[in-house]
């Protein structure tokens, strides 16, 4: 009968100890995961924006394609592509207002161009900087950091421009 009034003690769960080194290892993987998804969501906004380049790209060769050669003046500019060669002309998919720039070189040429977030993106290696095709006097300039009048260093070189 005394056996039965003796109280054993059971170990049932974790110590405090246990449970902060869990919770810490979680912490630190879940910052290293967060780290890496945030450089994956830059690259590929920077690629959504290299592909809407391409289509609007596409669009404006329609445009000319049906008006006997010219394209989109600079004041008209990227909005008359819609709806008619493109359902909607594509914003930047960071900031939304429409962060593409565009200018008429006569009405024999265009310059396109889009902010990238990262001076390493791929696709700067081959944009129009590159190249040297055309040269327009009233636009932007495809070496700088905002796609802005005033040119900068080429590793800051943030611009991705096409230019026909």
């Amino acid at each position: 009968m005394i056996n039965f009034l003796k109280h054993t003690k059971v170990s049932r769960g974790f110590t405090l100890i246990e449970l902060l080194v869990v919770i810490s290892i979680i912490g630190i993987l879940s910052t290293v995961v967060l780290s890496s998804l945030g450089t994956a969501r830059t690259k590929a906004r920077d690629a959504r924006r290299t592909s809407d380049m391409q289509a609007i790209q596409v669009s404006l060769e329609l445009y000319a394609d049906s008006s006997g050669g010219a394209y989109p003046t600079t004041a008209a500019g990227l909005a008359s592509l819609s709806p008619t060669y493109m359902p909607v002309v594509p914003s930047d998919p960071l900031t939304a207002n429409g962060a593409y720039k565009y200018a008429a070189c006569g009405t024999t040429g265009y310059h396109l161009g889009a902010i990238m977030e990262t001076a390493s993106s791929t696709g700067l290696n081959s944009d129009s900087d590159s190249v040297e095709s055309v040269s327009c006097t009233t636009d932007f300039e495809g070496i700088s950091t905002d796609c802005g009048l005033t040119p900068s260093a080429a590793n800051a070189d943030r611009c991705y421009d096409i230019k026909r």
